[in-house]
């Protein structure tokens, strides 16, 4: 090669060497990882390419900012962001004190119209840097003369609706307005009955939308929205947006999906009024507009919603948002904090607390006719600088801060699935319980019958004592250092790749070059990248004690007004907590339950869900009377609501634990309580489902929802599911059935929210279930045949007749993919003839039956 051209692929270029399998290590270079992405959203149909002049000013040689505009979407999570103790029974309605419009009162109005119109059309004034956060982060004083301020042509006429809107906003009366549209009884709360759910005294969506409307049209002028027709359109889309579940996106090209930009006459220059509309007019005028509703949705609409409700999505519901009225959130939720706060936390002076920990933010969830306390431990904390007052920078999270001590505890955790079975995740106990049945085969006990006890923890965070935990930990760290070694995965991802840093730990007796290190995830998945970032640190054992210290005891959380410090417990949201919660579990398990993992037994756990499997009833009754009677120096006691055995308990729990029959749900799947095989449940309430999916709203559907449902597909597919040495035949094809039904199901929810679209269904389903079927069924033979001999292998027909029969039984309720359904039907015919199709269906109808009465 020689010197000269080896030099130059050492400098410029990049070495990258194959490991064992198909993943690659990054030798030299640049960094994949650093590589930015290229956009592949250009139009390179484009007839004419407009350039600037070389001596124009900088803001004509930036791109058209048409592009970025169009794809920012509205963010609703800051609605999730209020802190609910801060609510006041007097609190106003309407917009926050600190909103722009209201911060904007005292100066005149000429001045008051500019800087708003900076905060709403950020693109078209050079002044504001492309921000409306450069404007935000200014002093009073720089904002109190605009000398220099010269209006744009384009945006005379909305300089003088925004003196309108402004006049509007000062003159509407809000709390009225609020006690019309959502009207609440007083007395209602008083008069409540203890078994009424949280969420019945939340405000219907319908009257959110009816108050927002009300609002819109008293304080935005009409010719804002240029016609009627495009009002109502944005009337639509308010609605629609008010109606998202917790998750879902809204994409600004959707909004303006049919809006006549033609109509919207202020967007004229006054040079081309009566004039035809050229195709670089056009744009700028929808640019425009588009800068105007996305400020009319993230921050009038986002503002008007957080100051007069307290949104929320439930436990029971998932991700369906529900709408409070501040005040009478604050009465109901009052009660349940004071309780609290007696119980678990005790009030600390703000001077006293550690610089190093944040005070979290809370969040409270209806459950049932209670709450439930959520910790915001991943939110990043605003800091301002003392000198200066504007500089304004995010310190890190309470999460980022523990990701050493997190990689810590989960290296230790690999350790100890060494000598021991470890839970922490749901792959483990699936292991376990296959390494089970074959300790009860090789002994010949498989057919003898299995008593089964399920138990879960009654508020098992808040209930775990904090000076023995921190001794429990300790007894773990036997080594004075740890290595902590920092690196990245690239792999290719739908016409794109995902790049990912992850942390891994490690003694210094114990350390493995990069390739040794690298060729330890041969087989867990192919096709990957790993980088080198080349960034070690080093932490000693007494660092980490006494930042899990701080952690544990320190947590502070804000109440109102005032801080207060956990006492009790740990906190729920940290990055550590399950695996604390294991270590305790475990520590209970080896001190109080000795018996449950000797000879023919076996305990599974997944945090605080506990399950018990053995051959001798003896066994099984001590282990449920211990469990129920509780562990007060661990501080554990059971929910005997949510306690469940296959055999008769005795009379002392008669009428108080559920006795399952032939099959017992476990964290999310089945267990079979003859031969133990297990599969995932089966989706069949439609309405339950279709509050837990993500929608986003984007151009192309079917690759959103491609991908989405990949990932459902592969997660719900564990391996285990189709292990042929676990599983029976028939539950193997009622498993593969099963996962076909759901990704069905789900893709049926996904349709359901899409069919106000004008998109044609059943060309995307047809797309999205042949990726879907293909990749399914390719993976699925092959872990099943990997795991039978060749006379009992599944053939490609039989696989694809249980996927053709799960995605029919879910999709023929769908009167749109009636055209789509037959031809399932007619492949599934032509299907037939070369399979048992009576043991398939018996298969199916049997399994399919019990499910359905197991709920």
């Amino acid at each position: 090669m020689g010197e000269a051209m080896m030099s130059y692929l050492l400098t410029f270029g990049s070495i990258y060497v194959h490991l064992p399998g198909k993943n690659y290590v990054q030798l030299c270079g640049v960094p994949l990882c650093d590589v930015p992405v290229l956009s592949r959203t250009e139009d390179v149909r484009k007839k004419r390419k407009t350039r600037p002049w070389p001596d124009a000013p900088k803001s004509q040689k930036k791109p058209n900012s048409r592009e970025s505009i169009s794809k920012k979407v509205s963010i609703r999570q800051i609605l999730f962001t209020m802190n609910p103790t801060n609510s006041s029974p007097n609190y106003s309605v309407g917009f926050d004190k600190n909103y722009p419009l209201s911060i904007s009162r005292p100066r005149p109005l000429h001045k008051r119209s500019l800087y708003v119109l900076c905060l709403m059309f950020p693109k078209q004034i050079p002044s504001s840097h492309e921000s409306s956060g450069s404007i935000k982060g200014k002093t009073d004083s720089q904002h109190s003369s605009f000398s220099d301020f010269v209006i744009p042509k384009r945006l005379n006429s909305a300089y003088s609706m925004i003196r309108q809107l402004l006049k509007r906003y000062d003159k509407t009366s809000y709390q009225e307005l609020y006690q019309y549209y959502c009207p609440f009884p007083k007395d209602a709360i008083a008069k409540r009955e203890a078994s009424t759910s949280i969420t019945d005294f939340s405000v219907g969506s319908h009257q959110v939308y009816a108050f927002v409307k009300a609002v819109l049209k008293r304080v935005i002028p009409k010719n804002f929205w240029g016609s009627t027709a495009n009002f109502q359109h944005l009337l639509k889309a308010v609605k629609f947006f008010i109606n998202l579940r917790r998750y879902d996106v809204l994409n600004l090209d959707h909004v303006l999906l049919d809006i006549k930009i033609k109509d919207i006459r202020w967007l004229e220059l006054p040079s081309t009024k009566g004039c035809r509309m050229s195709l670089t007019d056009f744009n700028k005028r929808k640019e425009i507009f588009a800068e105007f509703v996305h400020w009319l949705f993230s921050s009038f609409v986002m503002n008007l919603l957080q100051t007069s409700f307290y949104a929320t999505e439930s436990s029971g519901q998932r991700n369906k948002i529900y709408f409070f009225r501040r005040d009478v959130f604050h009465d109901l939720s009052e009660p349940f904090c004071h309780d609290i706060r007696n119980r678990l936390f005790e009030p600390v002076d703000a001077n006293e607390l550690d610089e190093k920990l944040h005070v979290a933010s809370i969040r409270l969830l209806p459950k049932r006719n209670t709450f439930r306390l959520i910790v915001n431990l991943s939110r990043k904390l605003q800091l301002k600088e003392s000198f200066t007052k504007e500089t304004t920078f995010r310190s890190s999270s309470t999460n980022t801060m523990l990701l050493p001590l997190a990689t810590i505890l989960g290296w230790k955790t690999k350790l100890l699935s060494k000598k021991e079975a470890v839970y922490t995740t749901l792959a483990d106990v699936y292991t376990e319980l296959i390494n089970y049945k074959a300790r009860l085969s090789r002994v010949d006990m498989m057919n003898c019958k299995k008593y089964f006890v399920k138990v879960d923890i009654r508020n098992c965070y808040d209930c775990i004592d904090q000076k023995k935990l921190l001794r429990i930990v300790r007894t773990l760290f036997d080594e004075d250092e740890f290595l902590i070694r920092k690196y990245a995965i690239v792999r290719a991802c739908y016409e794109n790749f995902v790049k990912k840093y992850a942390l891994s730990a490690c003694t210094y007796a114990d350390y493995l070059n990069f390739f040794q290190f690298a060729m330890q995830f041969k087989g867990r998945r192919d096709c990957q990248v790993f980088i080198d970032n080349v960034d070690s640190q080093t932490r000693t054992t007494d660092e980490l004690m006494l930042l899990l210290k701080q952690h544990i005891t320190q947590h502070t959380v804000s109440f109102g007004n005032g801080c207060y410090r956990q006492t009790q417990g740990i906190p729920q949201g940290s990055k550590i907590s399950n695996t604390l919660c294991f270590f305790y579990t475990r520590d209970l398990v080896r001190k109080r339950l000795r018996f449950v993992n000797k000879g023919n037994s076996v305990l599974l756990r997944v945090v605080d869900d506990f399950l018990f499997i053995t051959t001798r009833k003896r066994d099984a009754k001590r282990f449920l009377s211990l469990m129920v009677k509780g562990f007060p120096d661990y501080n554990f006691y059971v929910n005997e609501d949510k306690t469940m055995v296959n055999f008769d308990p005795g009379p002392k729990y008669l009428n108080k634990i559920k006795i399952a029959s032939d099959e017992l749900l476990f964290c999310g799947f089945r267990v079979n309580l003859r031969d133990l095989s297990i599969g995932r449940e089966l989706y069949i309430q439609s309405s339950a489902h279709r509050r837990i999916i993500t929608v986003e709203h984007a151009s192309c559907i079917w690759q959103v929802l491609c991908k989405r449902l990949m990932g459902t597909v592969f997660s719900s597919l564990h391996p285990i599911f189709l292990n042929a040495s676990h599983n029976s035949p028939s539950a193997i094809r009622y498993n593969v059935y099963t996962v076909a039904h759901n990704t069905a199901f789900r893709l049926r929810q996904y349709i359901h929210e899409y069919k106000l679209l004008p998109i044609n269904v059943h060309d995307i389903v047809s797309k999205v279930w042949f990726v879907l079927s293909t990749r399914f069924r390719v993976y699925s033979l092959g872990v099943v045949n990997s795991s039978k001999p060749e006379s009992l292998q599944f053939t490609s027909a039989e696989m694809k007749w249980l996927i053709i029969q799960g995605a029919l039984d879910a999709l023929r309720p769908v009167k749109q993919l009636a055209a789509f359904t037959l031809s399932l039907s007619r492949e599934q015919k032509r299907l037939e003839k070369k399979i048992p199709v009576m043991y398939l269906r018996q298969c199916v109808s049997s399994r399919r039956f019990r499910a359905i009465n197991l709920r």
